[in-house]
């Protein structure tokens, strides 16, 4: 890998984290100062992961057989950047709700699409990646301290949205500079995204891409609620993003120093299973509750979760799939955890939020009291059966997974 590749993808990172982090932890908090309900709410966060179901099935067949990938990649960020803006003037459930699906179907696709083009130009994908997804975590960490200055100068939650279009207008234009990616348009197969469905006919794989999904739906726990669950804390809102880039920073210490160390020793499992446990943990802490000061300690756990977790299983698949579907194996991937997973898991954390409430009228003020505890102890269950049957069910992948005629 040379210095002009690493330089670039690590920008490409940047910003493709920063787009989403603009608003990723923070708008639950300035929806509901719109009004907006639990369940709105829950359906709003949604719809990223909604889209992922489809699009980026879309966006795999594109790249794989017919347009440049950085090209496209420029194209869908320049269109998130205009939509954006305009939902910032969006004080509707409905509308809001129309724009983040449209934003939604154009962004899905970038998030494996930015891995593709690193995992087709990289020599050493498990030692080389790490350097380079550390750059999409600064860029997250980047967008919370922006966020906090915006909101402390202008009090305006809507600058979440401006910070993600802006972002992406800038991601948009430079991705014309990426390495070039052409689609593997020598495959005597067209319908790349058919022959990454065949992944699943291996047992580890389809283990994987189940105990994927059910993690998947307890991540959205910690994005959809954790914002709202500081706030009841006591934590004033303007530095909730900041405080929740407590994550983020322990996610960049696992990225550069830990991964690189641990994954060439252990192997892909063992990897993952420091991930899945790491849940659990931090679940745990949430549903005690107090002292304030653990539960904000306890934040820098989801860095250990992310990257063990998602970052090792996006390694992992690209090590299974072989070379002509790298891109519809991570969107097939894509499908399962940000699709499936996510769009099931903000829709049941904001329905849990919902039935662990009760609302009380005082002198005429009407306050919404949330029972944490109960809400919490549903994804610890949840992700201790997964780090149990993971440790069953996964192997240790040693080859490609055949798909049908042999790659050559």
């Amino acid at each position: 890998m040379t210095w002009s590749i690493w330089i670039r993808f690590s920008v490409m990172m940047l910003f493709q984290y920063l787009v989403w982090g603009a608003w990723g932890d923070y708008l639950p908090v300035y929806l509901g100062t719109l009004n907006f309900t639990s369940v709105e709410i829950g359906w709003v966060m949604s719809m990223l992961f909604f889209a992922s179901m489809f699009a980026p099935f879309i966006g795999g067949q594109i790249t794989d057989r017919w347009m440049d990938s950085e090209k496209y990649l420029g194209l869908s960020q320049l269109a998130c950047g205009v939509l954006m803006f305009i939902m910032a003037g969006m004080t509707s459930f409905w509308p809001f709700l129309i724009l983040m699906f449209v934003w939604s179907v154009f962004y899905a696709p970038t998030l494996p699409l930015t891995n593709a083009i690193c995992f087709r130009n990289l020599n050493d994908v498990e030692r080389e990646f790490g350097s380079i997804r550390f750059w999409g975590t600064i860029g997250w960490i980047v967008a919370g301290f922006a966020l906090t200055y915006l909101l402390t100068m202008s009090g305006d939650g809507a600058s979440c949205l401006r910070l993600s279009g802006a972002a992406s207008i800038v991601m948009g234009v430079f991705s014309f500079v990426l390495p070039n990616t052409p689609p593997k348009k020598d495959s005597d197969k067209p319908f790349a995204f058919l022959e990454a469905l065949k992944l699943f006919k291996d047992p580890t794989f389809a283990a994987f891409m189940g105990i994927s999904f059910i993690v998947a739906t307890e991540l959205m726990f910690y994005y959809v609620l954790t914002g709202p669950f500081l706030k009841d804390l006591g934590i004033q809102e303007a530095n909730i993003p900041s405080v929740m880039r407590l994550a983020q920073i322990a996610e960049l210490f696992s990225l550069i120093v830990l991964l690189p160390w641990i994954l060439p020793r252990t192997g892909i499992k063992w990897a993952m299973m420091i991930g899945i446990i790491a849940w659990p943990i931090r679940y745990i802490i949430f549903a005690i509750g107090t002292p304030t000061w653990l539960v904000v300690a306890s934040l820098p756990l989801h860095g250990l979760c992310y990257v063990f977790f998602f970052v090792v299983g996006q390694i992992y698949v690209d090590k299974a799939a072989p070379e002509e579907i790298r891109g519809s194996a991570q969107s097939l991937w894509a499908f399962v955890v940000f699709g499936l997973g996510l769009t099931f898991g903000s829709v049941f954390a904001g329905w849990i939020q919902s039935i662990c409430s009760e609302v009380s009228v005082v002198n005429g003020v009407t306050t919404t009291i949330y029972h944490w505890r109960t809400i919490f102890i549903i994804p610890v269950v949840l992700t201790v059966l997964c780090a149990i049957l993971f440790l069953v069910q996964f192997h240790e992948p040693q080859k490609k997974i055949e798909t049908g005629e042999p790659v050559n």
